[in-house]
Parts: C-alpha cells; sequence; structure tokens
C-alpha cells in the first residue's frame, strides 16, 4: 500500500506538470432565479433563488444540481386601493372600484401597471345593501366565464362589502344561442283587414342545439294577414334597448311587395324578438330579503324557478331579467308594493302573482305587440291593492288564466295576448270589476268560468270567442243586461254552458253560430224573459235545463236541434210556451215541474219515445198534447196538475207506458174534468 501511494505522488510531481489541482477538480457554484407562483411558499407569488454546483461544467445550473437547502423565496406584497366609481355600466347607483395587484417594484404603493383585479363594489335602491361584483373565468362553473354577484349589508359602514357581510350570491354563466324561427298558418289575427286565415311567425335560441326550434324554445311570436306562401323573412341583430335590454334578434315576418327577392325592414308585416341573455343563473333562485334581490340584478337569465316572497322585500325592479325558464312566482309577501320587470320576454312555466296584501304595481314585460310567451298557467289572485293589468298586456300563457279575489280591480286593461290559451279562464270573485279584461279571447281548452263578479256591466269583449273545451259559466253577475254581442261567436261548448243567476239578465241572444254544447243550463236569472232561437243548433249531448227564472214567458223554436237527451223545466212561474223541441224524437228524461203559466206541451211536436216521463204541479196546465208520443219505457208520472183531466193522463198511460206498474203514477190531477169525445 506504501509502495503505490509512493508511485502516485512520484506521478504528481513530475509527467508534464500534472499538479493536485488536476487531480482535484473544483466545480463552481452557480445560481438562477425564477418566477415564484402564488402559493405555499409565497401567498402572493414572488421570485425563487436556487443554487449548486455546476457538476458537469456545463455553465448552466440543472435541476439535479440544485442544493435545496441554499433555496431562497423573495416573495411581494398584495396591495389594493379603492378608487370611486361613477353611476354608469359597473354601478347604476354608482359605489367604489376595489383595485388589487403586486407590489412588484416594493415601492408601498399599488401603482396602474400592477392592478391585475378590480372588483365594484356597488350602492343600490335599498338603503345599506352594497353589492360586489366580479368576473368568473372559464371553468366548470361557467364554462364560457361570467360574472358573480355578492350582497349584503355594510354593517360597519365602510362602504366595502367584506367577505363577513355577504348574505346572497348569483352566479350568471355567459352563454350565447343560435336563434331559429319557423312559419305556420292559423286563425285569423286581430289586425285591419284580415279575413279567416294568417301566418304566424316564431323565433327562438336552440337550446338543445338539434337545429330545430321546439316549442319549448319559443321565445317570440306574431301574425300577419298574410299567406304563408307569400311570407319572407328578414333576420338581424338588434341593438341594446332597442327592444331588448340587452339586445337580441329580430325575426320579422312580410311580403317581398316590391319582388327584388330580398325582404326589407319596410316590407316587414309582424316582428318577433328573440332577446339576448348575457348571464345565465343556473338553477332556482329565491328572493326573500333585499340581498338576495341585489345579487340578481347583473343575472339576464335563470335556468330554473324564480320566487319571490318572505316579509321584507318592499320592491322588486329587474330591468334586464330577459328569461325565467321555469316558474316565476311572486307569492305570500308581506310589504311588496312594486313589481318591475320590463326586459321579460320568456317565462318557461307558470306566471303566479298570488296572495300579496300590498302590491299595487306590476309589470312583466313591455309592449303588448312584443309577446311575452308563459309556458303554463297565468294566476293573479289574493291582491288586494292592484288596480290594474295593463303592466301584463305583453303576457301571452298557454295553459290556465285564473283572476280571482282582487278587490281593487275595476277597469284593469286588456290582457290582449290571451287568447287561445289550452287550459281554463277563470275570473271570480272581483267585487269591482266593470270590463272583462280579455278582448281578443277566441277559443278556451278546458272551462271558462266568470262568477261573482258584481259590478261587471258587459260581456260584450267576449265577441270572438268561439269554442270552449269543457264549461262555460257565467255566474252571479249583477249589472249585465244582455249576451247578445257576447256569444254572437260561440260555435262549440265540450261541457255545460251555464247561464246562472245573473240578476238583471233580461236577453240571452240567439247564439247564431253556436251548433253543439254538452249541456244547457238557464238557472235563477231574475229578470230573463225569453230564450231566442238558436238556428244552428243540432246537438246538445246531456241535458237541456230551464230552472228558476221567475220573468221568463217563453222558449223559443230550435229550429235545428235533433238531439238532446234530458229536458227539464222547473220552477217558471211565468212560461206559457215550450217551441224549441220540435224536431227533438227520443228524450231519456222529460220533467215539466212547478211552471205556473204553463198550458201545454204542444212545443214537443215530434217527441215520439221517453224512458222517463215527469210532468207534475203544473196548475195552469190543462192539455199535455204530445201527439206524436208512442213510447215510454221506464217510468210514467202525471200528478198534481190541478187543470189537468185525469182523463187525458190515463188515456195516454194506457196507450204508450211500457214499463213498471209501480212506476205508473197518475194522481191529483183534475177528476172532474172530461175528455169529449
Amino acid at each position: 500500500m506504501r509502495w503505490t501511494w509512493m508511485v502516485i505522488l512520484a506521478l504528481a510531481a513530475g509527467c508534464d506538470g500534472i499538479g493536485p489541482k488536476d487531480l482535484f477538480k473544483q466545480h463552481r457554484s452557480l445560481t438562477r432565479d425564477a418566477l415564484e407562483p402564488a402559493g405555499e411558499h409565497c401567498l402572493q407569488g414572488g421570485r425563487k433563488f436556487e443554487s449548486g454546483l455546476d457538476e458537469n461544467d456545463n455553465d448552466q445550473l440543472d435541476d439535479l444540481e440544485v442544493d435545496e437547502t441554499q433555496t431562497r423565496y423573495f416573495c411581494v406584497s398584495a396591495l389594493s386601493r379603492r378608487r370611486e366609481e361613477p353611476a354608469g355600466s359597473h354601478c347604476e347607483k354608482g359605489g367604489q372600484a376595489v383595485q388589487t395587484g403586486v407590489d412588484l417594484d416594493s415601492s408601498g404603493t399599488l401603482e396602474d401597471g400592477e392592478v391585475t383585479h378590480t372588483d365594484y363594489v356597488c350602492a343600490t335602491s335599498v338603503p345599506g345593501v352594497l353589492v360586489r361584483t366580479r368576473p368568473v373565468p372559464p371553468g366548470t362553473q361557467c364554462p364560457m366565464g361570467g360574472q358573480v354577484s355578492e350582497a349584503g349589508n355594510d354593517d360597519n359602514g365602510n362602504l366595502l362589502l367584506e367577505d363577513d357581510e355577504i348574505d346572497s350570491e348569483a352566479h350568471g354563466c355567459t352563454e350565447v344561442d343560435p336563434v331559429l324561427w319557423r312559419l305556420s298558418t292559423g286563425s285569423g289575427v286581430a289586425l285591419e283587414g284580415c279575413d279567416t286565415t294568417g301566418t304566424t311567425v316564431k323565433a327562438g335560441p336552440d337550446l338543445n342545439r338539434n337545429g330545430e326550434l321546439e316549442d319549448g324554445e319559443v321565445r317570440g311570436e306574431a301574425s300577419a294577414c298574410i299567406h304563408i306562401n307569400q311570407a319572407g323573412v328578414l333576420q338581424r341583430a338588434v341593438a341594446e334597448a332597442e327592444t331588448c335590454p340587452t339586445g337580441g334578434t329580430l325575426v320579422g315576418m312580410g311580403r317581398d311587395s316590391n319582388g327584388n327577392g330580398v325582404m326589407e325592414e319596410a316590407e316587414l308585416l309582424a316582428r318577433a324578438y328573440v332577446c339576448l341573455p348575457t348571464l345565465t343563473y343556473e338553477g332556482n333562485y329565491t328572493v326573500t330579503r333585499p340581498a338576495d334581490l341585489v345579487a340578481l340584478r347583473a343575472v339576464s337569465r335563470i335556468r330554473g324557478h324564480l320566487t319571490i316572497t318572505g316579509p321584507t322585500l318592499a320592491e322588486l325592479v329587474l330591468p334586464g331579467l330577459v328569461a325565467v325558464e321555469g316558474s316565476l312566482r311572486i307569492d305570500s309577501t308581506q310589504v311588496l308594493k312594486r313589481v318591475e320587470l320590463p326586459g321579460v320576454r320568456f317565462v318557461g312555466q307558470a306566471l303566479s302573482v298570488n296572495d300579496n296584501p300590498q302590491l299595487e304595481t306590476l309589470v312583466v314585460g313591455g309592449n303588448p305587440s312584443e309577446e311575452v310567451p308563459v309556458g303554463t298557467d297565468l294566476v293573479i289572485s289574493v291582491n288586494p291593492r292592484l288596480t290594474s293589468l295593463e303592466g301584463l298586456a305583453a303576457v301571452s300563457p298557454r295553459g290556465s288564466v285564473e283572476l280571482s279575489f282582487n278587490p281593487a280591480l275595476v277597469e284593469p286593461g286588456d290582457l290582449v295576448n290571451v287568447r287561445e290559451p289550452r287550459g281554463s279562464v277563470t275570473v271570480h270573485m272581483h267585487g269591482a270589476l266593470r270590463t272583462f279584461p280579455m278582448p281578443n279571447l277566441r277559443s278556451v281548452g278546458e272551462s271558462l268560468t266568470i262568477s261573482n263578479t258584481r259590478m261587471l256591466t258587459s260581456l260584450d269583449s267576449l265577441s270572438q270567442l268561439s269554442h270552449v273545451g269543457k264549461d262555460l259559466s257565467i255566474e252571479d253577475t249583477l249589472e249585465v243586461v244582455s249576451l247578445k254581442v257576447a256569444l254572437q261567436s260561440l260555435r262549440t261548448v265540450g261541457g255545460v254552458l251555464e247561464i246562472v243567476s245573473n240578476a238583471k239578465l233580461e236577453n240571452l241572444g240567439e247564439m247564431p253560430e253556436l251548433t253543439q254544447a254538452g249541456s244547457i243550463h238557464i238557472l235563477g236569472n231574475a229578470a230573463l224573459q225569453e230564450v231566442l232561437p238558436m238556428a244552428r243548433l243540432e246537438v246538445v249531448l246531456k241535458e237541456i235545463r230551464v230552472i228558476n227564472n221567475p220573468s221568463l214567458h217563453t222558449v223559443e223554436r230550435f229550429p235545428s236541434l235533433r238531439y238532446v237527451k234530458e229536458v227539464a223545466l222547473i220552477d217558471n212561474p211565468v212560461l206559457t210556451g215550450v217551441h224549441g223541441f220540435g224536431k227533438v224524437r227520443w228524450l231519456s228524461e222529460l220533467t215539466v215541474l212547478r211552471n205556473t203559466a204553463l198550458q201545454d206541451l204542444e212545443g214537443f211536436l215530434l217527441l215520439s219515445e221517453v224512458d222517463m216521463l215527469s210532468v207534475a204541479e203544473n196548475p195552469r196546465l190543462t192539455a199535455l198534447r204530445l201527439v206524436a208520443l208512442t213510447d215510454v219505457t221506464t217510468s210514467f208520472s202525471i200528478r198534481d196538475n190541478t187543470r189537468l183531466p185525469t182523463c187525458l193522463a190515463v188515456s195516454l198511460a194506457d196507450r204508450v207506458y211500457s214499463g213498471p206498474p209501480d212506476q205508473r203514477i197518475i194522481e191529483r190531477n183534475n177528476d172532474q174534468a172530461g175528455c169529449g169525445p
């Protein structure tokens, strides 16, 4: 071993000048620096300095050469500053712009070039409530980015909304959908010069991106008196506030009058607008306090239900809200006086305004010509201070319409876009209402009920009504005198046509277009004097009941009536003649009861078959005159007709009755009168 070391030392001393420093080479110490992102080492970021030996002598500090024990971090400071923000696009009523950034030059002051983020803390119309808005980058919650609004009370009064003061938060996501349209033919529209046909243009966003405009995607529609083969369409963008608060698309329809093959603005006869929602809130949103409302102001579309309720909200003003994909419900508030949603152009399901004891102003939508489709029902109920419906003139419900218990409605304005609802229409318990507010109502899919409208003076605004799918009931009006104009277009009633307890009603009108009804009930109308001929009425599927009309003296002819199942004439004390059933040959039931002035049944001229016949308590009845009657099959009852000769009843029963003996009842008629030869 000693010899070996001696050789090495000898070599080190000689052999071309090789020294120890050549055998034990020293590597250089290098450093490098880089930006350090915000994280565990530097909360706001900074720079990282690393060092180590250049072991491969390439004059670069490689990752494997870094000595971790020598790494040093130099972090920057985060600074913020406040600036007054004037009233404008960021803050409707002014506020504060809170700018943040990092002190890159370590000057201790946030300079313009160091600002990386700005939040706006805005004043609101609600005293003490602030709203803070900030952008949301594209990500899971908002794929295209958007904005978040945070609202709450400024508890410490420093004009800044701090994190622990936030009560409500709403994310609005940026979305842009392509606009589609389609044309369809339909019934005549209420425009000057329109006859019986027209064309409707419907437009809306392609939400499911399938390239077809489906019913649930329709956001605007308009009609014109033009044949579909002549209709052309113009589509163009519209600017903010032209008709849409956030801009959108016009889909106009018209006729190419100059024949140049291009639709021009001046040629348009109808315009439908699809307003652009700039920010969309995903899910259901409930407003119970002012902070909830303030947080929602930047949102233009809600993909879910919007519910307004609670004890503290005094006004609801959202001029930028364009669409609610679910239901819009304003229910059970306590101090809410004012609702203004002028930018709304679509409600996907129900619009309900119910049980709001202080509500005085109600606006949903804008110009009546810019129809606001409501996917299902419109309900305006129990709002004792609401005096007008003019703010709902643009609303067009597809389901049912209910107006009930709104005692301050007198002459409320017209719901001109209620035309052909698929559900029911109910106007109930309006003690002050003088006019029926739906002048363009043409058909009702289910029932139409007008009841307990004591001050209603006219129903002439129903004059376009042609079809009711189920029942049509006009009940308990004290001032309506005539239905001649109101029912002049009525053609079919699927259920009961019911005219009940209308104190001053004198005239039903002839209903010249009526061809079919499920039943007809004329009950308890104190001033009604006559039922006029209904020239085209052919079929009544169930019964005609004329009951308790103390002034009714005649039921005129129904010259086309061929089929009715049951007829009941009861408690009409001045009824002298029944002339309306001349073509009816069969009845399941015929009941004639307590008609004090009635003298005979001559009006049933061709009646030949009856299952159940009951004629009772008609003190002036002297003859039956059922000359064509040949068969009564189930029951035969003629009783308590004090002037009717008993022998007439007996001879008729002997001739026509074939039912059970115990159901043959002839009693307390005039046993003294003879029947002649």
